[in-house]
């Protein structure tokens, strides 16, 4: 906060981050993409299932399905759809990636290091949303300064504070 933002009378006792783990909830949903594309090129690469994975149009299903599911189920779990709307888009690029560069005979090689690579890029935008928050304790409120795309400013005077609620995961 900026020397002529303060009130008067008003000076700033803390400057605040959010924890790296706050953000768990979107992280474990790239440590799941991660995981999920490590086995699928284990299975259709090394195991001694990758004779069932023969079918290129197989192994895109069963890639492709195993990730919607995923997502239905953390949507639900959750209550919040944009997870499997999320999990869809990441789905159909793949599915244009490889209609459009002629990927069908390297889809064994592909998807995996597709999945992979969208989970780290993943990480790195939840890292990037993570650090433009910013939480801001003066004397007379609190500001919250956040948004990667739009910046967003709340602010609360400690005179109208009527409740506050706690809740804190193990982690």
């Amino acid at each position: 906060m900026e020397e002529d933002e303060l009130l008067d009378q008003e000076h700033v006792e803390k400057r605040l981050s959010p924890h790296p783990l706050s953000f768990m909830g979107l992280q474990s949903l790239c440590i799941f993409l991660i995981v999920w594309g490590l086995v699928f090129g284990w299975i259709v690469n090394f195991s001694d299932f990758r004779g069932l994975f023969s079918n290129v149009l197989l192994q895109i299903a069963v890639w492709g399905l195993v990730l919607l599911v995923v997502a239905v189920i953390a949507s639900i779990i959750k209550v919040l759809w944009r997870i499997f709307f999320l999990y869809l888009t990441v789905v159909l690029v793949a599915l244009g990636l490889i209609y459009w560069l002629n990927l069908y005979d390297s889809s064994t090689v592909f998807l995996p290091v597709y999945t992979v690579v969208v989970s780290i890029l993943g990480f790195l935008l939840v890292e990037l949303f993570r650090r433009s928050h910013k939480y801001i304790i003066s004397n007379q409120r609190l500001v919250f300064k956040g948004g990667v795309i739009t910046r967003e400013q709340r602010t609360l005077r400690y005179d109208k504070i009527t409740d506050i609620n706690t809740k804190q995961g193990i982690l």
